[in-house]
């Protein structure tokens, strides 16, 4: 690849940005942030999809309870 090909791809794009958040939004509040930007820079971006799939840190783990004796 030349030299003026690189940095044509590092040029900021003129127009939106096509996006699909891929994500799973009941975990972490980064995702939550991400998908609000998105939402909120409709300027910048042009939404094409939302994936949000359910995910538990651990879905064998059981609920801690307390025990008394």
């Amino acid at each position: 690849m030349k030299d003026y090909e690189r940095l044509k791809m590092m040029e900021y794009p003129k127009d939106r940005i096509d996006l699909v958040i891929d994500t799973d939004a009941a975990t972490e509040i980064d995702d939550q942030f991400a998908i609000a930007y998105a939402l909120l820079s409709r300027e910048r971006f042009h939404i094409r999809g939302i994936y949000a799939a359910p995910f538990a840190m651990n879905e064998k783990q059981k609920i801690p309870t307390l025990e008394c004796k």
